[in-house]
């Protein structure tokens, strides 16, 4: 069994260092919490203040070092087990070298790295690594993964899943699944419709996989 799986908003969490960027620009957050999803809290941002803004906010929280950026709970743990049930588990992430505005001069990417290597062994999951990819295209990102041709992708973008469930064609869709993550800190749910799996729980994703 081969497992794809993408990092920034599925591994990563940003949801507190944009929450933290809002409230030094002195941005209403309304309803805005932790308790959100990534997407809800991109959808907020672009609607009421700019896709510029929310480009602005990529690039702080994307070249930030500290401790504002967490990782998801039980994540860590679903690597782990999947690696001793034989997965071999691949780290994909579209992530360009360079970011816009404050980052263009950042390289993000070597930042990403370093957060996600560290993260890897601080918690023993190196060893359960089959290889760290980063794209710099979305389009270079499907081919890379069906060059993978995982059992089992986890990406948080819907149209990733779109695109390969497009590409794979319907009559093999049952040969493998499509997850797409939701973070957020609501009561955790899974269910599936029109052949991708939803959920914002690792381990409710492992449970499915694995049952």
């Amino acid at each position: 069994m081969r497992i794809a799986i993408d990092i920034d908003n599925t591994l990563v969490d940003y949801r507190k260092a944009v929450l933290g960027y809002l409230k030094k620009s002195n941005i209403e957050l309304g309803d805005l919490s932790k308790d959100k999803k990534m997407i809800e809290i991109k959808d907020y941002i672009k609607n009421n203040l700019d896709d510029i803004f929310w480009q602005k906010t990529q690039a702080h929280i994307y070249s930030l070092k500290n401790n504002e950026i967490n990782f998801y709970e039980d994540c860590a743990k679903f690597i782990k087990d999947s690696f001793y049930r034989n997965a071999e588990i691949y780290l994909i992430s579209h992530k360009t070298k360079y970011g816009m505005h404050k980052s263009r001069n950042i390289d993000i990417r070597s930042i990403a790295g370093k957060r996600i290597i560290n993260w890897l062994v601080k918690n023993d999951l190196s060893i359960c690594i089959k290889a760290l990819i980063f794209t710099d295209t979305f389009d270079e990102k499907i081919r890379y993964l069906s060059l993978i041709d995982p059992s089992i992708i986890i990406d948080d973008l819907l149209d990733i899943h779109k695109e390969f469930i497009n590409i794979k064609g319907s009559d093999k869709r049952n040969n493998y699944k499509n997850v797409l993550f939701e973070g957020n800190s609501s009561t955790s749910y899974i269910s599936e419709v029109d052949g991708i799996i939803y959920s914002n729980s690792w381990m409710k994703i492992k449970n499915y996989i694995f049952s």
